[in-house]
């Protein structure tokens, strides 16, 4: 192989496993709209959890995102419908001595009344 283009002489060094390896990355990627889509929902919940209606309104100290997200390995969704799984964090402003349970029980109901809200019906989705 005499390829005078350095670019072509790697691609014609690859062994069939590269190729399909780089296959299945570009496969599994989120396309821009999907992680624009992603990006606009971790915004949306930071922003539904700091509201002034909020029962978290003046707790969230810090919010950012954890997992795949945070790195920048986001794959794309396995399943068809149109949800995300977005891992974040969010550092609460409660004192050492609050049972754990009513902290997670008050994110808790933030977080369904974001899911009710978002809803195009404002109904709860069915129990798993």
């Amino acid at each position: 192989m005499n390829y005078s283009d350095r670019y072509l002489r790697q691609i014609a060094s690859f062994t069939p496993v590269d190729v399909m390896l780089a296959d299945v990355a570009i496969r599994i990627q989120l396309s821009p709209t999907d992680y624009q889509r992603a990006v606009d929902h971790y915004h949306a919940i930071h922003e539904w959890l700091e509201r002034e209606d909020s029962p978290l309104f003046g707790l969230v100290l810090d919010f950012y995102s954890q997992g795949g997200f945070a790195i920048g390995a986001t794959v794309a969704r396995h399943s068809t419908d149109d949800e995300f799984d977005i891992d974040v964090m969010a550092q609460l402003a409660y004192r050492t001595d609050i049972d754990p349970e009513f902290v997670l029980a008050t994110l808790d109901d933030a977080n369904r009344a974001l899911a009710i809200t978002s809803r195009p019906n404002g109904r709860r989705a069915a129990a798993p």
